[in-house]
């Protein structure tokens, strides 16, 4: 036999073996796929280099989750919008939150383009809809650039994270550095590669050359099979949630379980004293750890010297004050979810603590993590020296001990009820942040704290106080569509220091970044009854109602906000009018109860018979239908609340049982219109209906 026929057999056996290598040997069964892929992504997701520092409750662990996708010319558009669809189904698998899960996208044909980096969509539902959004253009194969433009994106990568690449493609590469080489480097710095090949033109070789090894490399045949595959996955029992009504994700968040899917979910934010021990204990130490930790240390303390050297500015006049603040919450948040995505910004009613404001049982606790610690010592400079934050313990921004000189009594219930009752939106909102805010503000920091001057945005309690004052403004929304709308849309300047207009910040359920934001009301000292009690009064039933003496502004307070001289006059008379019922400093009310002493007056009035207050049980709480609104507090495992003449501290673990259903009796309300969805015919339409309702401008 001839050399050059000897070579020619040679040549054709082993086309034929290599032909035999990408084809019919490659493909599993679509169930068997669908059955690997459940398999691996939710090992992937539950796993992290900490998972032993984690507790039983915790959420899964950090992951930075990149997905390639190709888009050459053999794709086709509709091809391409079935691989998003198929990436969509990849991601139900992870927790996606600024602490657990992070995604981008990196899309190539003949040039690379990164969609989206890990920091831009930090919940489902930015990332859903902004999966969505990737536009397809044909062209060549690039698919080695795009594994380089995936180690430029790890280069931001948190530390601790998981690193994962998933990479699709219909076709060989044939542009650009070979693949193998980025995806050794990739898988030298320890990332977990994945690949799909879609149909019989790709190079399994090549597949097998930028995986992480032979079990992570999947194919179908077709993009019929992709459509057979993504339906497989999608009947994949996962758990989410089961049955209907209100369930918690592992973030926290309060959703709508539909059809075994979490939709509609919001933060909730809770009153300090009426979150758990552990609650509690979850907040402080994220609030140190973004307040000296790095990079979360960096980013808080750009936001507070904003706040600082903007103080005497619009974010402290009406055309801005409650937008921006709100603004300022949501950018908060997002630092501290960034460490713990359960933990969100709490407030603090202190007008149900009016008369013993500075208790240990409000938020000034000096146990370790369960709050604030206490007063500033006057033999320290005022330095706090009890508690997480106390002197040698933490520092502000500045480098400062953190001060306070709590001075008098704070509005009680009754002048903040007096105040949602106000209209129109200028009156509510002078008497909101003079007669209210301010005050609070110099009650707390007196003559020497942070909380009496521009830097108070340095210290803890500065997010309670503002937490509740954005609650009271979001109360007042509530009570009309009229109110909802009121004042900030027709407001066309962006707010101070960000790309935001006032209109941006009216919906709670409708924040930048696809946030929806729910407060729960507090149910400390009988807070839901007396609430209930005073929301049926008129202006003049309030006025007849005897209250004991509490503060007043003073010089101190408008020299320190500098508030028009409109305002002030305003915000005087409607003061006089508020404290009707205030008896003169030094006398005193008949008071028979602890809870009457602590929030400073009767819960009777004129004309009409004492108002039976009991203490409330958590199961009384969330059946209290005239109290608060679709986003009713839900704690697990409340114990009794106790008799009048005891304090509630809430000891029940963080949400032990994510399953467990959550009371969704209401009274109606603007957020009832905002918040209640239909089930529709379909899970993806359910998901894509509340997607599609946040707009590209609503995405940060």
């Amino acid at each position: 036999m001839e050399l050059a026929t000897l070579i020619k057999i040679v040549f054709l056996h082993a086309s034929f073996a290599l032909w035999h290598l990408n084809s019919a040997q490659e493909f599993a069964p679509l169930s068997r796929t669908a059955n690997t892929l459940q398999n691996t992504f939710l090992k992937i997701a539950a796993s992290s280099s900490s998972s032993s520092r984690r507790g039983r409750n915790s959420p899964p662990g950090p992951v930075e989750l990149i997905f390639i996708i190709d888009k050459s010319g053999s794709i086709g558009r509709k091809n391409f919008a079935l691989s998003l669809k198929f990436v969509q189904e990849l991601t139900r698998f992870f927790s996606i939150s600024p602490s657990t899960t992070r995604v981008a996208a990196i899309s190539y044909s003949t040039s690379v383009r990164t969609e989206f980096q890990f920091n831009n969509y930090l919940n489902r539902e930015c990332l859903t809809s902004a999966i969505r959004r990737i536009r397809y253009t044909a062209g060549a194969t690039a698919t080695g650039p795009a594994l380089q433009q995936a180690i430029t994106l790890f280069q931001s990568a948190r530390r601790s994270a998981k690193k994962v690449v998933f990479l699709l493609t219909d076709g060989k590469s044939n542009r650009g550095v070979k693949p193998s080489i980025p995806a050794a480097q990739l898988k030298n710095s320890g990332v977990d590669i994945f690949v799909l090949g879609i149909g019989n033109n790709v190079n399994v070789l090549e597949l097998k050359s930028i995986a992480s090894s032979n079990n992570n490399v999947f194919r179908v045949r077709n993009f019929v099979d992709l459509q057979r595959l993504i339906n497989a996955l999608r009947q994949k029992p996962r758990d989410v949630c089961r049955g209907r009504g209100k369930k918690l994700d592992e973030c926290g968040r309060r959703c709508s379980c539909v059809r075994g899917k979490l939709v509609n979910c919001c933060r909730v934010r809770k009153d300090f004293p009426s979150m758990s021990a552990r609650e509690k204990e979850l907040y402080v130490k994220a609030y140190k750890t973004m307040t000296t930790q790095q990079p979360y240390k960096r980013k808080y303390d750009a936001l507070v010297n904003i706040h600082r050297t903007f103080f005497q500015t619009p974010i402290h006049e009406q055309r801005e004050f409650l937008p921006w603040h709100r603004y300022y919450l949501l950018q908060l948040e997002n630092i501290l979810r960034e460490v713990d995505c359960r933990v969100t910004v709490p407030y603090w009613d202190w007008s149900l603590w009016s008369h013993d404001p500075w208790s240990a049982n409000a938020i000034w606790s000096p146990i370790a993590h369960r709050g604030l610690g206490g007063n500033g010592n006057p033999a320290r400079d005022f330095c706090v020296t009890t508690g997480p934050f106390r002197e040698g313990a933490w520092q502000t921004e500045r480098g400062q001990c953190l001060r306070r000189d709590f001075n008098g009594n704070v509005p009680d219930a009754v002048q903040v009820q007096f105040c949602l009752n106000l209209v129109p939106f200028v009156d509510f909102e002078i008497f909101l942040r003079l007669n209210l805010h301010n005050l609070v503000h110099v009650s707390i920091g007196g003559f020497e704290g942070q909380m009496s001057f521009v830097t108070s945005a340095n210290v803890p309690e500065f997010n309670l106080h503002h937490c509740f004052v954005d609650k009271i403004w979001h109360d007042w929304q509530k009570k009309s569509s009229a109110n909802f709308n009121a004042f900030f849309p027709g407001i066309n300047t962006r707010m101070t220091q960000t790309p935001y207009f006032p209109r941006d910040f009216i919906n709670l359920q409708r924040q930048p970044g696809c946030v929806k934001v729910c407060y729960d009301d507090p149910f400390t000292n009988n807070a839901r009854s007396i609430t209930a009690f005073l929301r049926r009064l008129s202006v003049a039933q309030l006025q007849t109602l005897k209250r004991s003496s509490f503060s007043m502004v003073t010089k101190q307070v408008t020299d320190m906000f500098k508030p028009s001289k409109h305002d002030q006059t305003r915000a005087k008379e409607m003061e006089m009018s508020a404290r009707k019922g205030v008896v003169a400093s030094g006398q005193k009310v008949d008071l028979t109860s602890t809870i009457e002493r602590i929030v400073g007056f009767k819960l009777s009035i004129i004309n009409r018979p004492t108002l039976n207050i009991r203490p409330l049980r958590r199961s009384d709480a969330e059946k209290e239908n005239d109290v608060g609104d679709d986003e009713s507090s839900v704690e697990d495992d409340v114990g009794d609340v106790g008799d009048d003449e005891s304090y509630v501290e809430n000891d029940a673990s963080l949400q032990d049982d994510k399953e467990d259903s959550i009371d969704d009796s209401s009274e109606e309300s603007i957020d009832d219109s905002i918040e209640d969805s239909n089930v529709t015919t379909s899970d993806e339409e359910e998901e894509d209906a509340f997607v599609d309702d946040f707009t590209e401008d609503d995405e940060n």
